[in-house]
């Protein structure tokens, strides 16, 4: 009895005490694996094991796994506090203990990933980061990264960044919505950004803060978000603020695809864009740029036309603009007033197709069109369809240098050269300090079309303000013309030179204004029934030998016309007193009033026998058309001052008294009479 009595206490002091121990409370990151320890429990042999969950995030969200083992793990998805209980039971007793695992701060998903990556909104405190990036996040070919709620807080460190690789994507884009859910980068002393080297990016409703503050080691170029050649950028990049940005907000580079826009953004930087010339007919005008900044960064195809398609046009909407290169538009572009156009030194425009408008109904400011930090520049040539329309603009330090690339070249400099027949409106224009010529219009392969060169001041241009050809000269400029020369000495307003073939002489020839003249360096003719007229204050200066001939007998009434007035003489001379123009020859009906005619006689006249300054060789039935010549002034002559063939009568000779025509310092004599 003794001896099963002793047996049986034995056994009892074997058995041990049935306790549950569900091991210490833990302080964890979100998204680390967490390991349970229940190991100090105790209890006899074949005691049961079972973890139980309670909490707010619900038990399929933590991945619960091996919760019949002591050693049970999860994955905190969130912060906040996890609750366990561990219980152990045998032969009807039990015990439990309950494990508190709280989870603080934010997520640091630095590194390359190895999975597709979902962020979510973790923090219930707005301002926390739910995501730390402590070492560049690294989105490799085939994986993605997407934010899929509103809230979404990620902390960036200094001189890290996200970088999508080639077939990897970044997206914070909804499909349900067709819009972005709201997301905030920050970082305390500025982070890299975000770079596309050939991956995939869609951005909306996003805050970015303090980027662009270091380069990428595997891009030299800082920027907020840079897209490399090969990426693409799908949906339109919209909504989205850049704030504090240490270098560009945003970075394109030509090759992207992108057919999405770039809208309704916010941007901060100096230099807030940086793309394509060609994107920019997806920026919309509806972007807030700073209140200060330098200028969008537009990069144009080398040698390559800039397109899009039909009924698309490109669009600067009254920003500053800086123009990386020579810009070669084979599209319509359409430039709001206020707009600020900056060419890189030694570059320009060649309009080759489409229209380029100045729109100044928009508002009073003027659009600038100069070179970077006044820098010379070559300006604006016009070839191919193209059209220019500018109105209320300040061309300045243009005209330097001629076009030479593979689409054009170019003979002269000029502010403006137009090398086609079709449209070009100057109006209400600023045209300052050419390195070249104002306008120069080559003349073209046919007729003109369309000119309109009105109240326009030109100043300080090296050559001519305006060349022209003879054929042309009646098309550019009007009796009410309106413009301005300030014109250097020395310097013509109007050069006029010979067509590509022969045109004769007709139109009407205005005043330039004060002692601004025509340089003629061309005969200049005329044989048929055309008018021509020179009007009041008109002065015509000729280059060595050139002359002015007028040789039409049936002419009707004022075919030729020089008829000014006592305080605004029509002046005929020579550019270089030291080397005398030709002299006028006249036959057919005139009239010259006003005149001043000096300094001819350089070569012999056709058909006269002696130099002289004006030939009138009058045929013998011009009777029936009177000429008149009065109140003129006629000096200067390396020959006479005037040769009269027999058939001149007397009350057209210029030496009539009552003609009042006067005569000086003619080398030869006042009048020859020819027998």
């Amino acid at each position: 009895m003794l001896v099963i009595i002793a047996i049986s206490a034995c056994k009892k002091e074997e058995d041990k005490l049935l306790t549950a121990n569900a091991g210490t409370d833990q302080t964890v990151v979100p998204y680390e694996l967490v390991q349970l320890n229940g190991s100090v429990s105790s209890g006899s042999d074949g005691y049961t094991i079972l973890w139980t969950y309670d909490g707010v995030v619900l038990e399929e969200e933590i991945n619960f796994q091996d919760v019949n083992t002591l050693t049970p793990s999860f994955i905190p998805p969130k912060p906040g506090v996890y609750l366990f209980t561990l219980a152990v039971s045998l032969d009807g007793e039990s015990s439990s203990d309950v494990v508190k695992i709280e989870a603080i701060g934010a997520v640091d998903i630095g590194g390359t990933l190895s999975e597709n990556l979902v962020l979510k909104n973790l923090q219930t405190d707005p301002e926390k980061p739910d995501y730390m990036i402590s070492s560049d996040l690294v989105v490799p070919s085939g994986l993605s990264c997407t934010i899929e709620e509103d809230g979404i807080v990620i902390q960036v460190q200094e001189n890290t960044g996200i970088v999508v690789e080639q077939g990897g994507k970044f997206s914070n884009y909804d499909d349900m919505t067709g819009q972005g859910f709201e997301t905030l980068f920050k970082s305390a002393n500025g982070w890299n950004g975000i770079l596309v080297q050939g991956g995939t990016l869609s951005l909306q409703n996003a805050r970015i803060e303090k980027a662009g503050h270091s380069a990428f080691v595997s891009y030299s170029e800082k920027g907020a978000v840079i897209l490399t050649a090969g990426s693409i950028l799908e949906h339109n990049f919209s909504n989205n603020v850049f704030s504090g940005s240490m270098a560009t907000d945003f970075i394109m580079e030509a090759g992207v695809s992108a057919d999405s826009v770039f809208t309704d953004n916010v941007l901060s930087n100096a230099i807030p864009l940086k793309v394509p010339f060609q994107y920019l007919s997806k920026v919309r005008d509806d972007n807030k740029f700073p209140s200060e900044y330098d200028y969008i960064h537009l990069i144009p195809k080398t040698n390559e036309l800039e397109t899009l398609t039909d009924y698309n046009v490109f669009k600067m909407s009254g920003e500053k603009y800086f123009i990386d290169g020579n810009l070669h538009l084979g599209a319509s572009l359409y430039i709001e007033a206020g707009s600020q156009l900056y060419f890189k030194e030694g570059t320009g425009a060649i309009l080759i197709d489409g229209s380029t408008t100045i729109e100044d109904r928009v508002s009073d400011d003027p659009v600038i069109m100069d070179g970077l930090d006044s820098a010379p520049w070559k300006g604006i040539a016009l070839t191919g369809n193209s059209t220019l329309r500018l109105r209320k603009t300040q061309l300045i330090n243009a005209g330097n240098g001629t076009f030479n690339t593979p689409l054009f070249q170019s003979e002269q400099p000029a502010a403006i050269y137009q090398a086609n027949n079709y449209s070009l409106t100057v109006e209400n224009t600023e045209i300052k300090n050419s390195g070249g010529y104002g306008i120069y219009y080559t003349g073209g392969e046919s007729g003109i079309l369309y000119f309109n060169l009105f109240n326009t001041i030109y100043q300080n241009t090296h050559f001519a303000a305006i060349r022209s050809t003879v054929g042309s000269l009646r098309y550019m400029l009007t009796e009410d013309h309106g413009n301005t020369f300030l014109m250097n000495d020395g310097v013509p307003a109007v050069l006029i030179e010979a067509d590509e073939e022969f045109t004769e002489v007709q139109g009407r020839w205005p005043a330039l204004g004060d002692d601004n003249y025509y340089l003629i360096d061309t005969d200049l003719k005329r044989f048929s029934d055309l008018s021509f007229r020179i009007l009041p204050g008109a002065i015509l200066k000729f280059t060595e030998d050139k002359q002015l001939i007028f040789d039409y007998e049936f002419a009707d009434a004022f075919t030729f016309s020089a008829i000014g007035t006592a305080d605004n003489p029509i002046i005929f001379d020579s550019a270089d007193p030291n080397a005398k123009w030709g002299g006028i020859r006249m036959n057919g009906r005139f009239y010259m009033k006003y005149c001043e005619i000096r300094n001819a006689g350089g070569n012999l006249l056709p058909d006269a026998p002696y130099p002289t300054n004006i030939f009138i060789n009058t045929a013998i039935n011009a009777g029936a058309y009177p000429n008149e010549i009065e109140n003129c002034t006629i000096t200067g002559s390396l020959g006479y001052g005037a040769i009269l063939n027999k058939y001149v009568r007397p009350e057209w000779d210029p030496g009539n008294p009552d003609n009042n025509t006067t005569f000086s310092n003619n080398a030869l004599g006042d009048i020859y009479n020819i027998p």
